[in-house]
């Protein structure tokens, strides 16, 4: 799993100062093993705490970007979205 975090302007963004957090979404459409199990847990973990409030959506926008390839599971994130990216199959 990777992570990548950026910091948008005033201008890029309605929204000044949110970090945008995103994470490659691959390790959805594939078997789990350890490193899946523990990128679905991260994110499940993550979605928990924004939920109770300990993550601030105004400060933190955290979002899953996943290849077009079938998925394997759908972790049923609340407030964290899995968008579709790329091309590559």
């Amino acid at each position: 799993m990777s992570v990548t975090m950026a910091r948008t302007s005033a201008k890029a963004n309605s929204s000044p100062g949110v970090a945008r957090i995103y994470v490659n979404g691959r390790f959805l459409t594939q078997p789990i093993t350890g490193v899946q199990r523990y990128a679905n847990e991260l994110l499940l973990a993550f979605d928990r705490l924004i939920d109770e409030g300990a993550i601030e959506p105004q400060e933190f926008q955290i979002e899953v970007l996943a290849p077009p390839s079938e998925m394997i599971r759908d972790l049923g994130l609340a407030h964290i979205p899995v968008r579709t990216v790329g091309t590559r199959r």
